[in-house]
């Protein structure tokens, strides 16, 4: 689309929603923790926009997000992340899907 041809919303929309559970106790007893995820966003920056002549929103900008994850804690100051990240739009166009891998620490 053209830069004269965008429309700047007055409103956008998101939220999101998430769910995990740590497994660990059911396997041992020992301190760590494991817990899948799963999350659900949706995210709109055009959700509601000025009608203007020549001009529409892009759809594109309308974007539903699934994923789903692992969280590990070997130590309650180290954490490793997997997630895979499913996004999808109302545009004609297609958005690659995602897999995301972490680390992380407190000191």
């Amino acid at each position: 689309e053209t830069p004269d041809k965008r429309i700047l919303a007055s409103d956008v929309f998101g939220a999101y929603g998430e769910v995990a559970y740590d497994l660990w106790p059911l396997v041992s007893k020992k301190n760590l923790y494991l817990a899948p995820y799963f999350r659900y966003e949706k995210v709109n920056t055009q959700f509601r926009a000025p009608v203007i002549a020549g001009r529409s929103v892009d759809p594109a900008q309308d974007v539903t997000i699934l994923e789903a994850g692992l969280t590990f804690k070997p130590h309650p100051q180290i954490v490793f992340k997997a997630s895979y990240r499913d996004a999808s739009n109302q545009g004609t166009l297609p958005v690659a899907d995602t897999l995301y891998f972490g680390a992380g620490f407190i000191y």
